[in-house]
């Protein structure tokens, strides 16, 4: 049993994808180009607001967020 586990990571070690690159080297690559691609989109979308106009403070965002509506926000149609 302990033999072919051997064979099995040893084959596993050596396998060359359509590539040519080791499997785990290309896996690396994919995970690398995902976690730059996630940090752009983040640094384009998440990083800050646009303006300093969109800025609130907390304790309005808090307030807004907490209280209880006071109107339905799509009037009932008969």
């Amino acid at each position: 049993m302990l033999a072919v586990l051997r064979k099995i990571a040893h084959t596993a070690k050596h396998t060359q994808t359509s590539t040519g690159l080791p499997l785990w080297l290309e896996i690396s690559l994919i995970l690398c180009l995902k976690v730059l691609a996630i940090f752009v989109l983040w640094k384009l979308f998440f990083s800050q607001p646009s303006t300093k106009k969109m800025r609130l403070p907390t304790p309005v965002v808090e307030q807004h967020l907490l209280s209880s509506p006071t109107q339905p926000a799509i009037p009932k149609t008969p």
